[in-house]
């Protein structure tokens, strides 16, 4: 692996900027333009290797021109940055979420939109940084302006607030070019603490100014389809399949502390029904783990496996994603409807004991080993009866033995 300095990409960068500029565009401070207003060739660019994962840190570098030499306006930067980036240093786009400049303008850096990963490689250090959202500062050889210091704060004030971060999550850092161009593989960036005092003051002092507000979660959902079979039998194991579309503006997870769930609603929590004991996290939560992120605007696809009830009949539930530990997403609910058909086997049903429970036996005799307890209202499958008993199968499987005196047999039909 080769390591350039990126002050080394920067040098040679001014060779070619000037071939790349036609045109310049003035933007207020604070205004984030938007990385389809770059006027650039986004044919360059590969978004096939795009990654996403939830923001845990906001990592800040500075950038500097090479001595002598400054740039007119931070438009002409900007673009001759994007095309140095990928045409010779081998990265597949600009390897930072968002640029400042010292002008105060502030520019959507890499593209794909919330959440994702800029070209960072993990590193082999310790002190490399990882799950971060990259922010360049482009000082143009100049003294930190009153502007670029404003636009930086005001861009922190965005992230810190969009994230739910706080001020200690922004860090001060370098960076370094790992990979080549000329070795075949996508250049990367390894991010590490900066050890620069002034920069790390620059750097709290614009955390410090930043104004975190409460964000909107932008998690919002709408329900394209819901499959179920039609009818099953009772105690069978059933698959329901939702296929919903993420309308907000942050990618959904399969994994991680902001895993989307399927969870039980209306009420919510309730304890399910369809619980399916080999694959569910509880009675009320259900991971289907199928996509491993949904990106705004696409439709995710939410899959898991759901036990028929013991007694036949019609039966509906709702049910509605979450975004662990505790975020609801909008308008996500979805409805769970079968019809089940007696199993071909017989029931039974415990009924009110005077202990509130009924103690399950190893064999007909109230001399016979415990084996666990069922409760008053549990249907249960009835394998056979002797001399008073009846031999129930329990939810794991096993089968023994309860007291007929607190069990009913549940009709046909």
């Amino acid at each position: 692996m080769v390591h350039k300095h990126l002050t080394l990409f920067l040098l040679i960068a001014v060779l070619v900027l000037t071939a790349f500029v036609t045109g310049i565009r003035s933007v207020s401070a604070a205004v984030v333009v938007d990385r389809g207003d770059i006027p650039v060739d986004v044919n360059l660019s590969d978004q096939d290797m795009n990654t996403y994962a939830p923001v845990k840190k906001i990592a800040v570098v500075s950038i500097s021109a090479p001595q002598g030499v400054v740039f007119g306006e931070g438009d002409q930067w900007v673009r001759g940055l994007y095309y140095y980036s990928i045409t010779k240093l081998g990265f597949v786009d600009m390897p930072f979420n968002y640029i400042v400049t010292w002008q105060g303008d502030i520019y959507e850096g890499k593209d794909g939109g919330y959440d994702v990963s800029p070209l960072v490689d993990g590193g082999s250090s310790d002190s490399s940084l990882s799950d971060c959202a990259l922010v360049a500062y482009f000082d143009n050889r100049r003294e930190t302006t009153n502007a670029g210091t404003v636009a930086l704060s005001d861009i922190l004030s965005e992230l810190l607030s969009r994230y739910n971060l706080g001020r200690g999550d922004v860090i001060a850092a370098d960076v370094v070019i790992a990979g080549a161009a000329e070795e075949g593989n996508p250049a990367s960036l390894i991010v590490y603490a900066s050890e620069d005092q002034d920069w790390r003051g620059t750097v709290s002092s614009s955390a410090q100014r930043a104004v975190i507000s409460p964000a909107d979660s932008n998690l919002i959902a709408s329900v394209e389809e819901v499959l179920v079979p039609k009818s099953i039998k009772a105690g069978d194991e059933f698959l329901v399949t939702a296929h919903v579309k993420n309308d907000g503006q942050t990618p959904w997870y399969n994994s991680g502390t902001s895993q989307m769930v399927v969870a039980t609603s209306d009420p919510r929590d309730r304890s399910s029904g369809f619980y399916h004991a080999d694959s569910w996290m509880s009675f009320t939560r259900i991971s289907p783990g199928e996509d491993k992120w949904v990106l705004p605007g696409e439709v995710g696809t939410f899959q898991f496996k759901a036990r028929a009830p013991m007694i036949p009949g019609e039966y509906s539930e709702k049910f509605e994603l979450i975004s662990m530990p505790g975020t609801w997403i909008g308008s996500s609910q979805f409805t769970v409807s079968v019809t089940v058909e007696k199993g071909d086997f017989d029931l039974v049903r415990i009924l009110e004991t005077e202990t509130g429970y009924l103690n399950v036996r190893e064999c007909p005799s109230s001399g016979c080993t415990e084996l666990g307890k069922v409760v008053p209202g549990d249907v249960l499958i009835n394998v056979g009866s002797e001399s008073g008993w009846y031999n129930v199968k329990l939810e794991d499987g096993t089968t023994g033995w309860v007291f007929g005196k607190y069990v009913e047999e549940i009709a046909e039909g």
